[in-house]
């Protein structure tokens, strides 16, 4: 019982510690879903990036923000994935209607 709970104590604090030690890029992606695809704008503290790669496909303007089309015959959920020019990436799933 003792080893048990002196692995779980052991092991909380290597996540604890992991987590914190995490360098965290401030990079945010915003998805406002439409039919057939989201308008998709890319932020890093709260400045709209220019030039991120959204699902490998599109590339953001100056505005951080780009139409992303899903390729889908009825509604499904999407994932974004937001890639910039020094590989750090954010990602997100949203809903996507069909009319």
């Amino acid at each position: 019982m003792n080893k048990t709970l002196l692995a779980l104590g052991t092991s909380l604090f290597l996540s604890a510690s992991l987590a914190t030690a995490m360098p965290t890029s401030n990079l945010e992606i915003d998805v406002e879903p439409m039919d057939g695809g989201a308008w998709v704008k890319v932020t890093k503290e709260g400045h709209p990036l220019a030039g991120v790669k959204v699902n490998d496909e599109y590339t953001t303007p100056e505005s951080g923000r780009v139409f992303v089309r899903v390729h889908s015959e009825s509604a499904s959920s999407a994932e974004f994935v937001a890639t910039t020019a020094d590989n750090q990436k954010v990602s997100t799933h949203a809903f996507i209607p069909r009319q």
